[in-house]
């Protein structure tokens, strides 16, 4: 399965943010099973695991962990180049 990347670190996120894959599911719009699909995918395109999944418990690992905090930077950092790159199409040139 190809992922885009910047999808994969948000729903990710998400996941994080709302505590499982369900949850994420609901507040993304998407299937429990696409969000668990496009998890599953970026471990394996990494060669990690990124979670621990239990029947009742959702956790990150280690190296998940750092993932997490470096997704979180990038999408910010991308989100602020978008920003600044909009305010200069706005501003009158010349």
């Amino acid at each position: 399965m190809s992922i885009n990347q910047t999808e994969a670190m948000q729903i990710l996120i998400t996941v994080a943010e709302t505590g499982g894959f369900s949850s994420a599911a609901k507040k993304l719009r998407m299937q429990q099973s696409s969000v668990s699909r496009v998890v599953s995918a970026l471990e394996d395109s990494l060669g990690i695991s990124l979670l621990t999944r239990t029947t009742r418990k959702l956790s990150f690992t280690e190296n998940g962990l750092k993932y997490l905090s470096e997704s979180r930077r990038i999408l910010s950092e991308i989100e602020n180049l978008n920003q600044a790159l909009r305010k200069t199409k706005e501003t009158p040139q010349g």
